[in-house]
């Protein structure tokens, strides 16, 4: 009796010992960290994979622990049927729990990228490409314009002015074609049905409108003084004087002077706003919803000139062109 008590409790005793053992391995292979590290991983789920050669490949990039738990974890949570194809930012310093209940949220991942206002297509392209997002030739090429289905394009031969500033998120798998239908799409919202109803109460285009948004935004950066501007550049077109606007011929030039030089502002180019009067034939740049409506609601002053300061960025209005003069000895290095 004594030596079946014996065995009896032996036998607990290791029971307890396995059943601790495995409580404590469960735990570390699932629910403890990866790595003490923080370091991001893509990972990609393609269509129609199965759950045990996605596990293995988790297993393969470090993103599980133990294949088999790993298995038996999306078992017993009932999520094995919802792993979704796609690709998924996911980091080492997770737990394997933490990287399976993730792809089995379906959240994709995401990668974010800004949009600078008054950046050219090409300013874009370099930065996506700088970025490892998309190849610099890939993004122009994709740019290139073709027909949309974008009324605001009318009248357009370009994208460019189009692609609107902005925040993005975009999944890692994105290419030119999406990120462009991205900006597009934003444009087509943010220019809103009241924009658009003033423009044609006007008896403006929206091309016209965009072409002004984009000089006003290269030359100007205030709110307040975008209105003026655009305000003296209407009324310069109005009286037949040229825009003389430096921003045109830095377009033509790919050059970023404060002044251009006299030899450039004799380029023959019809975006020489020196040489030609009136509006150039297309956008200059990408411009800002600020812009955008600045051209729309512009605002009327006795001025007729302008110039900003290289020390402080303000900007000087003028009345005559002799004030102006003053304004640039005074102000212009």
């Amino acid at each position: 009796m004594k030596k079946s008590l014996k065995i009896l409790i032996a036998l607990v005793v290791l029971l307890l010992v396995v059943a601790s053992a495995s409580y404590f391995y469960v735990k570390i292979q699932l629910f403890s960290p990866l790595s003490g590290e923080s370091l991001e991983k893509v990972f990609e789920i393609k269509e129609k994979q199965g759950v045990l050669s996605i596990v293995d490949n988790l297993k393969k990039e470090g993103l599980v622990k133990d294949k088999w738990l790993a298995l038996g974890y999306l078992k017993f949570k009932k999520i094995d049927k919802k792993l979704r194809a796609g690709v998924y930012l996911l980091n080492k310093n997770l737990s394997s729990a933490e990287v399976l209940n993730l792809i089995a949220s379906g959240k994709t991942a995401m990668k974010k990228i800004t949009i600078i206002e008054g950046w050219t297509i090409k300013d874009i392209a370099d930065y996506l490409d700088s970025r490892g997002i998309v190849k610099k030739d890939d993004f122009l090429t994709s740019a290139k314009f073709e027909k949309r289905d974008y009324s605001f394009l009318e009248g357009s031969d370009s994208l460019e002015g189009y692609l609107f500033p902005d925040t993005y998120y975009i999944s890692y798998k994105a290419d030119s074609k999406e990120i462009i239908k991205k900006m597009l799409d934003n444009f087509d919202k943010k220019l809103d049905q009241k924009l658009r109803d003033e423009i044609t109460r006007q008896g403006k285009s929206i091309k016209e409108i965009v072409i002004l948004a984009s000089i006003v935004e290269k030359e100007v950066s205030k709110e307040e003084d975008r209105k003026i501007v655009a305000g003296i550049f209407l009324k310069r077109i109005s009286e037949g004087k040229p825009l003389e606007a430096d921003s045109t011929i830095n377009y033509i030039t790919s050059k970023s002077l404060a002044q251009p030089t006299f030899s450039d502002t004799r380029i023959e180019s019809e975006y020489n706003t020196y040489l030609n009067k009136g509006l150039p034939p297309g956008p200059i740049s990408n411009p800002s919803l600020s812009s955008i409506k600045a051209a729309v609601y512009p605002e009327d002053s006795p001025y007729l000139y302008y110039l900003n300061r290289q020390d402080t960025k303000e900007t000087i209005f003028s009345k005559t062109y002799e004030e102006h003069l003053e304004n640039k000895k005074k102000y212009l290095k």
